[in-house]
C-alpha cells in the first residue's frame, strides 16, 4: 500500500508539473514528452489494442501470456 501511495504522488505530481491537457494536438508521451512522428498511426495502434483484449477475455490470467511483438499481430 505504501507503494502505490508513492506511485499515485509520483503521477500527481507529474501530471501537475507536465499536463497533458493542452491545446498542442501533438501526439506526445506524458513522462519524457517525446512527441511521436509523422508515421505513426493511432488508430492503427487501436486495432492492435481491441484485438489484444478481444483475445484476453475468457482466459484465465494465470495462463495467458502476453507477447507485445508477435508478428502475426504486426501492421
Amino acid at each position: 500500500m505504501k507503494r502505490d501511495a508513492s506511485d499515485l504522488e509520483k503521477m500527481q505530481t507529474k501530471i501537475t508539473t507536465c499536463s497533458p491537457y493542452t491545446a498542442d494536438p501533438t501526439l506526445r508521451n506524458i513522462v519524457n514528452w517525446i512527441v511521436a512522428g509523422k508515421d505513426v498511426n493511432e488508430h492503427a495502434f487501436h486495432e492492435v489494442e481491441n484485438k489484444i483484449i478481444r483475445d484476453i477475455i475468457g482466459k484465465s490470467s494465470f495462463v495467458f501470456v502476453f507477447y507485445t511483438s508477435k508478428r502475426k499481430d504486426r501492421s
